[in-house]
């Protein structure tokens, strides 16, 4: 489906040796930074956020507007 694909930018992102993970999703920053060990470990991690992002995403458009927060939430096992 046409806007089911969102647009997904992950940035590893250091400062003084420590490292974190910051995700965007058309344009709009995520909430929580992922702390990582190093670069390199960030961009290990950056490859699977990416995909796992993604997949919500596009579930969460596929149930429609009204059921997106539940469906993350379902797809994070986070409870309601």
């Amino acid at each position: 489906m046409a806007g089911e694909d969102a647009r997904v930018e992950i940035q590893t992102c250091g400062e003084d040796d420590v490292f974190w993970i910051v995700a965007y999703v058309n344009g709009f920053e995520c909430r929580g930074h992922i702390p990582v060990h190093s670069i390199e470990h960030g961009s290990v991690v950056a490859n699977r956020l990416d995909s796992l992002v993604r997949d919500v995403y596009r579930t969460a458009y596929r149930a429609g507007f009204k059921n997106c927060q539940n469906v993350v939430k379902d797809a994070l096992g986070v409870s309601r």
